[in-house]
C-alpha cells in the first residue's frame, strides 16, 4: 500500500505545472509579444516611408517629363521669326522670383501655346494657354488671365534656371537669353524637401 500511494503521489506531482513555471511562461510570452509588436511597427514605418518616397519620385518624374516635352516643342519656334523668343525668363514683380516663359507648338491644335513655370507658395505651377501676337509687349507675353494653372510639384523651397546659349555659354535665369542664337539647353535647379536636384534638358530634337 505504501508503494502504491507513493506512485500515485509522484504521478500527481509530475502531471501539472507549478506556479513558478506558469509565471516564467507568461513572462516569456509577454517578451515575445513586445518584440513582435516592435518588429511589426518597424515594418509598417518602413512601408510608409517607402510609399512616401515613391510618391515623391513619381511627382518629380512627372514634373520633369512635362518640362522636357514643353522645352523640346519650343525648338521649331525659332524658325518663325517671332517677336517673342521660344525660351525666356520674366517675373511679375520685384518681390517674385523669375518664371520660365515658353512659346511652343500646340501639338495637334493649330497655332502656338504659351507655357509658364512659376513657383508660388512652395508649389511649382504650370500655366498654359493659346498665344497670339496681340498680347506681346516688350518681346514677352506676360498676361496671365488666359492661362490655365496646374500644380505639378509641391514642397519646393527654391527654383533656379540656367540657359545654354551657343557661343555664349551658361546664362543665369533672368539674364538676356533672347539673342540671335537660340537656347539649346536648360539647367533646372530645384530645392525639394531639403534635397538639391539638378536636371539638364536638351532643347533640340
Amino acid at each position: 500500500m505504501t508503494r502504491v500511494a507513493q506512485a500515485r503521489g509522484t504521478a500527481r506531482h509530475t502531471g501539472g505545472f507549478t506556479l513558478l513555471e506558469l509565471l516564467v511562461a507568461v513572462a516569456l510570452m509577454a517578451i515575445l509579444a513586445v518584440l513582435s509588436w516592435r518588429g511589426l511597427e518597424s515594418v509598417l514605418r518602413s512601408r510608409d516611408n517607402i510609399t512616401g518616397r515613391s510618391e515623391q519620385l513619381r511627382s518629380l518624374v512627372v514634373a520633369f517629363s512635362q518640362m522636357d516635352d514643353d522645352l523640346r516643342r519650343t525648338w521649331p519656334v525659332r524658325l518663325m521669326a517671332l517677336q517673342q523668343p521660344g525660351i525666356s525668363f520674366a517675373r511679375e514683380s520685384d518681390a517674385e522670383g523669375y518664371s520660365l516663359v515658353l512659346l511652343r507648338e500646340a501639338g495637334s491644335v493649330l497655332g502656338l501655346q504659351r507655357v509658364i513655370y512659376r513657383l508660388r507658395g512652395g508649389v511649382l505651377e504650370r500655366g498654359f494657354g493659346p498665344w497670339s501676337r496681340a498680347g506681346v509687349q516688350g518681346g514677352v507675353d506676360l498676361s496671365l488671365q488666359s492661362l490655365t494653372w496646374q500644380p505639378i510639384l509641391t514642397d519646393v523651397e527654391s527654383l533656379e534656371y540656367r540657359a545654354w546659349v551657343p557661343f555664349r555659354g551658361w546664362i543665369a535665369g533672368g539674364g538676356p537669353v533672347a539673342g540671335t542664337e537660340p537656347v539649346s539647353g536648360l539647367e533646372v535647379i530645384v530645392q525639394h524637401k531639403g534635397e538639391r536636384l539638378v536636371r539638364v534638358f536638351a532643347v533640340k530634337d
